[in-house]
């Protein structure tokens, strides 16, 4: 199936879209979590099969009424994808971890044609997402992701988690791969981090236990990549700012208020809040080359300024001094077309 004419847009954090006539992915109740994009990637928290307790939109579906959701997430996918096809990896967290359910999620990713390249041929392997496994743990997290087929994807170990009493928290909630095209290799890790009580935290000295751990997780994984190509994307349930000092998240995306929260559940006094967890962090060496490959907007805005003053300069030279020869004039004009030519 051919992609819809989706319209390209530059903003998309928050953003609506036009497979969910034009509401935001909350407001649809596809999502609690609105997606995120930075640096070639998409992160988005997709929301598990929901119960009232366990979501921000105070939900609950039948297996038939999750698929439906599953369908418009990969519409919402498709769309984003299309909007922005420099994305050369899409990472989701509480995606479908049941067979049966992430096959929905791939064939309706599949029926558009821009998103083949992030699936093999089945003739080589059976499509799917490289997602953990992590045999200790017998509850799947849908961690997911996908990469552009020009990567060779390879699953790496992260010593901090293995050694660390971090280890069961964060079974199956977090995975580390190397993306290697052209000898080249990049790292990304996706996460999703579990509650710890630090939701509403506005001082990292406030953090629980828990809270400490996972965000020594991201600033050792920060530290340990600072010479790579690294991105780390995770919804963090704290905010990512508190990770360490505020002037380290110069460059990453971190969308305020980007995820739905449900603060009180009994059905007749529901509240709803908006809290900001998720974040795509990026190393030093990906900053430096993030940074460098961005189009100097004040330079831009300068050349297109004296563009414009010249042309105008010029115009009124040409109009102020015309030939009295009125075919050279005309041809004069031609090979300008900044004037009319006056007959």
């Amino acid at each position: 199936m051919k992609a819809r004419l989706f319209q390209k847009e530059q903003s998309i954090n928050p953003s609506v879209f036009e497979c969910l006539c034009n509401n935001d992915v909350i407001t649809a109740k596809v999502s609690d979590h609105h997606p995120i994009i930075h640096n070639g990637v998409l992160f988005w928290n997709v929301m598990m099969k929901c119960n009232e307790r366990n979501n921000g939109c105070g939900i609950s579906e039948s297996d038939k009424k999750y698929m439906n959701r599953l369908n418009k997430v990969g519409d919402v996918i498709a769309e984003i994808v299309f909007r922005y096809p420099s994305i050369e990896v899409i990472s989701l967290c509480e995606g479908p971890n049941e067979r049966l359910h992430i096959d929905v999620l791939i064939k309706s990713l599949k029926k558009y044609d821009h998103m083949k390249r992030f699936f093999p041929k089945e003739t080589v392997r059976i499509a799917s997402f490289h997602q953990p496994t992590m045999d200790r743990s017998p509850i799947k997290w849908g961690i997911l992701m996908l990469a552009d087929n020009r990567y060779a994807i390879t699953k790496i170990t992260c010593d901090f988690i293995e050694n660390s009493a971090v280890t069961m928290k964060l079974a199956n909630r977090f995975q580390l791969w190397k993306l290697t095209s052209n000898k080249k290799d990049k790292y990304l890790a996706l996460g999703h981090f579990p509650f710890g009580g630090d939701v509403y935290k506005t001082e990292k000295t406030d953090f629980s236990v828990w809270g400490n751990r996972y965000a020594d997780l991201a600033n050792y994984l920060i530290n340990k990549y600072t010479n790579d190509q690294f991105i780390l994307c995770a919804d963090f349930n704290f905010n990512p700012y508190l990770i360490s000092e505020w002037k380290d998240r110069v460059l990453d995306q971190i969308t305020n208020n980007n995820s739905a929260l449900l603060a009180r559940e009994e059905k007749s006094d529901k509240q709803i809040n908006m809290v900001t967890v998720d974040g795509i962090l990026l190393s030093a060496k990906e900053k430096q080359k993030y940074y460098t490959s961005r189009p100097d907007s004040s330079l831009s805005s300068a050349l297109t300024y004296e563009c414009c003053l010249f042309k105008s300069s010029f115009h009124q030279y040409l109009e102020g001094n015309r030939y009295e020869n009125g075919r050279l004039q005309h041809e004069y004009d031609r090979r300008f077309g900044l004037v009319s030519a006056k007959r």
